[in-house]
């Protein structure tokens, strides 16, 4: 049988031509089919459907329904069923057979006989019900299939309805079936919480007159430092425990000693159980750590209305042939936007791609579909975001991909397109004034994949990393995720045969070797450039022949497909190679606006091309693990690091891909190892001012150990502290990938409300600080997000989300009395002395940032940056002027105000009211509505 994504009217015109030997099994949606027959004519379908571009799939079955295969058992299927007697029901019974309401004493063995053969009306019966007002439907299964299609037949219905499963797959206990109930409460389904509360001494109690205000009040754990903080200030607990760690007897009898109710037989007691409390002590500690450094990303329903509109011109650009120009201009068209579209050949340099956007004129918003190019994607984006800014536009870009989001089970992942969406982490941190965001579409469109899209691009900056399906609208979200004490592996990992390491001889590589030694590995196969000539590989092999393994060391370029099969094939029979740890890799250092595509290949290669060969070297090969060393940059960015977040982000994409064909894999993406490279000189130092910890390597490769063993495909492991990174993070555009971390959460609702501020001088001095450790870029990122952070305050905004980059002031409401409170707290958070009129000289927050920038990197020279703003300013009228019309009266018009204009300049010194630097406020309010026309 196969499932297949069209309209059953198109699926019947599809089977036509087969003749009998494939039919529709069921209809689930409007434009979701079963088909089932002949194995061969199924695979000729599948095969057809995937040239076509049309969504379709083999379901795993072994046996026939719903197709002539069935006729067959007829006979012996009513003699088996014959002694079936059915009995009317009191609940309504619509059956997908007869597709309306039916009376169960009919459920005879005729009726399940034609139920097998015939095909399901499921999608008939489920608009019936609809349309009979139905507006809850709950999937009672071990997993749900049909709610999506049940939703998206309501929405053909325009009557939305909301559907609810009862468990998933690998979800089967009691915390998923009470959580399934409460979703089906809250759409209005009645349960009876009274029984599954019995006996827990649980009581209803007043909701706070606040609870759909959407802000969090709940207490929850602190992470502090790798530990639970719960709270606790117990002295004598501290010391109990303290003394357990230590199993120090003597100090515990103490402890008891002075609690109350302990005796001496107790105190006897206390050798013989101490030990094993002390070691549960320490492992418990030690779990406690991992957890608080594990991570993992979800989608998540986002909900947002997709009833959105566009207005001005929107350029389309894109590779050509196969990327989805007519579906995307449609979609915007269709929300109100003018499209225009831009054709890129493969190739196109720099310059020529700004002058060709240059000459696309003013627009509000680009579209990139260069990611369905996948051979020249990450070039050609890095390109396109590069020419934007030559070319001196200043609306959002937004990159579409397909294939780069695993929403749902079916989705394919591409490591190509997983690699784009890395490399956009870090252009949306260094480029924050201009980057729109990601948007992942699926491979078969449909009006509310439109609408989805149109939406998104429609917020502004709200999503950034979505995906958009028929389904709805979800976003990306960083989440905490704990193991616990009670997890409980799910397959044991225990190194045998042969174990390669890329990277063998390097910091990573060499504790990945020790460990497996220790684990009883009984061959390690360490490859690296340099091999035997690694300085401290000597040593390294020394220690790991004392663990009792055979160690080879082999010089190797893995991005040499040759040398490294000739290494693989060199693995002795009796020794097999089971298990691959890709550790290898080059790093890279440059800006998006000055990388190139030679710095791109250069730092991609080692970790790309080797984890390529690797995959395909071994396929053939029954191996326990492949695992494949990502980073953070991968996962949240990292300026300046956008090679290296690509390269991540490739493997964690090879990794869903191997998974996909049934292959071992395992992707983590890590925050950075103490005792390595990456703790030498500046990185370190770096990494900890953004608070990013290295991890200690013992519980490191404790955490890897689990991976293995609950057989995750991928997991970011990091010791972030969240207070000191997420100010940092957020401060130039609202990063909602990690607003579902409860501390990224407390300490964006710090930024957002910093309370008192210092006195100006205090203010200056520790900005200029500041800034002085951070890169240009990220200059301007940390000055953006204050302009803005400031500007919500003023009007009172709960989020930044409004306040975008080249929004301007205006049309968010400034007046004169707002915009001198904005230039007078920029001016106290500054340190700088400046114009009263910096709202309406410097509309909106990207022109306020250029010119804070500039005036701190001076360094008081007050006033040149004024001037020079004038000057561009004078510029660029005179360039719009010669497309004025000939309109004698129009030219006159412009004519008199720029006398008037010259006139004011002339006279400014006996003009005491324009004296701004002394005038009062109230003067000042004054020369703003009279001269500057706001009110």
């Amino acid at each position: 049988m196969g499932s297949v994504s069209l309209p059953v009217a198109q699926v019947e015109e599809r089977l036509v031509r087969f003749e009998g030997r494939v039919g529709v099994a069921a209809v689930n949606g409007p434009s979701s089919v079963v088909v089932s027959g002949e194995v061969e004519a199924l695979d000729a379908l599948l095969a057809e459907c995937e040239q076509a571009g049309v969504r379709a799939r083999r379901i795993a079955v072994d046996y026939a329904s719903h197709s002539a295969q069935v006729d067959a058992l007829n006979d012996d299927l009513l003699a088996e069923l014959a002694e079936i007697q059915p009995q009317s029901s009191s609940v309504a019974f619509y059956s997908t057979v007869t597709g309306e309401r039916f009376d169960t004493a009919g459920l005879d063995a005729r009726y399940w006989v034609t139920n097998l053969r015939e095909r399901v009306r499921f999608e008939p019966v489920t608009r019936l019900l609809v349309e009979k007002g139905a507006g809850v439907f709950v999937e009672s299964s071990p997993h749900p299939v049909l709610a999506v299609a049940v939703a998206e037949t309501g929405e053909t219905a325009d009557r939305p309805v909301v559907t609810v499963g009862s468990l998933r797959r690998e979800e089967g206990g009691v915390q998923r079936l009470l959580t399934s109930l409460a979703e089906a409460y809250v759409a209005g389904v009645p349960v009876d919480w009274s029984v599954v509360f019995a006996g827990s001494g649980a009581r209803r109690v007043d909701l706070p007159t606040y609870a759909f205000q959407h802000q969090r009040y709940w207490l929850e754990g602190v992470t502090i430092g790798g530990e639970i903080d719960t709270g606790s200030t117990d002295e004598v607990d501290a010391a109990f425990w303290d003394a357990v760690e230590r199993e120090d007897l003597a100090d515990l009898a103490q402890v008891l000693d002075t609690s109350d109710g302990v005796d001496s037989a107790s105190l006897e007691a206390a050798g013989t159980w101490l030990p094993a409390l002390s070691a549960w002590r320490k492992g418990r500690r030690a779990q406690t750590t991992i957890d608080s450094w594990r991570y993992r990303t979800e989608w998540r329903a986002n909900g947002m209305s997709l009833q959105a509109r566009l207005s001005g011109v929107w350029l389309v650009v894109s590779p050509g042939a196969g990327a989805p120009v007519e579906e995307v201009t449609g979609a915007l068209t269709a929300a109100g936007a003018e499209v225009r579209t831009l054709d890129i050949e493969a190739g196109t340099d720099r310059a020529q791609l700004a002058e060709e956007l240059a000459g696309a004129g003013e627009v509000a918003g680009v579209v990139s579909l260069l990611a369905w190019d996948e051979d020249t994607a990450l070039v050609s984006s890095l390109r396109l975001v590069q020419a934007h800014g030559d070319a001196g536009l200043v609306a959002p870009v937004w990159v579409l991909s397909r294939g780069a989001a695993a929403v749902g089970s079916d989705d394919a992942v591409s490591a190509a397109q997983s690699s784009l969406w890395a490399w956009g982490q870090v252009a949306g941190l260094e480029l924050p004034g201009v980057w729109g965001g990601l948007v992942d579409v699926p491979a078969v469109w449909d009006e509310r994949v439109s609408s989805g899209l149109a939406a998104v691009l429609a917020a502004g900056e709200g999503e950034d990393q979505v995906a958009v399906r028929s389904s709805g609208v979800y976003a990306r979200r960083l989440v905490r995720a704990p193991l616990g004490a009670s997890a409980v592996p799910v397959r044991e990992f225990k190194p045998r045969g042969t174990v390669l390491i890329t990277g063998g001889t390097g910091g990573v590589g060499g504790h990945l070797a020790r460990w497996l030694a220790g684990e009883g590995a009984a061959r390690l196969l360490l490859v690296s450039r340099r091999g035997p000539d690694t300085e401290g590989a000597d040593e390294l092999v020394a220690q790991l022949r004392e663990s009792g393994a055979d160690v080879s060391v082999v010089a190797c370029d893995v991005t040499d497909r040759a040398a490294l099969a000739e290494v693989i094939a060199d693995v002795p029979a009796e020794h097999p190679l089971t298990a691959v740890f890709h550790a290898a890799g080059a790093s890279g250092y440059a800006q998006v606006v000055e990388a190139s595509g030679e710095h791109l290949g250069e730092v991609l290669s080692a970790r790309v091309d080797g984890a390529r060969h690797l995959d395909e070297l071994t396929a053939g090969l029954e191996l326990d693990a492949f695992v494949v060393f990502s980073s953070g940059a991968a996962v949240w960015g990292s300026g300046g690091n956008g090679a290296n977040a690509a390269a991540g982000g490739f493997l964690d994409g090879l990794v869903r891909e191997r998974r996909a064909r049934g292959l071992a894999g395992s992707s983590v993406s890590w925050g950075g190892w103490q005792a390595t490279a990456m703790a030498e000189g500046e990185t370190a130092a770096q990494l900890s001012r953004r608070g990013v910890r290295l991890l200690d390597p013992v519980p490191a490769v404790r955490a890897l150990r689990q991976v293995l063993e609950q057989d995750e495909v991928s997991v970011t492991v990091a010791d972030m502290d969240w207070g000191l990174f997420t100010p940092g993070y957020a401060m130039a555009r609202r990063r909602p990938l990690i607003e579902d971390i409860p501390e990224a959460a407390r300490a964006l609702s710090d930024v957002a409300d910093p309370g008192s501020d210092p006195g100006d001088e205090e203010a200056g001095a520790g900005l200029r600080e500041r800034l002085g450790g951070l890169t240009e870029a990220e200059q301007r990122a940390l000055l953006l997000g204050l302009v803005r952070q400031e500007a919500a305050q003023v009007l009172a905004h709960g989020s930044t989300a409004e306040i975008t980059p080249s929004r301007p002031f205006k049309d968010l409401g400034f007046d004169s009395l707002t915009a001198m409170e904005l230039r007078n707290r920029l001016q106290k958070a500054t340190g700088l002395r400046l114009p009263a009129t910096l709202v309406f000289d410097h509309p909106n927050s990207q022109r306020i940032t250029e010119l804070l920038h500039t005036e701190l990197a001076n360094d008081g020279q007050q006033g040149i940056t004024d001037v020079l703003d004038i000057r561009r300013e004078l510029t660029r009228i005179g360039e719009a002027l010669t497309g004025v019309a000939t309109d004698p009266q129009a030219r006159e018009d412009i004519a008199d105000h720029l006398r008037d204009l010259i006139a004011q300049l002339s006279t400014a010194e006996k003009d005491a009211t324009t004296d701004l630097d002394a005038a009062t406020d109230d003067e000042i309010f004054d020369f703003i509505d009279r001269d500057l026309g706001v009110s």
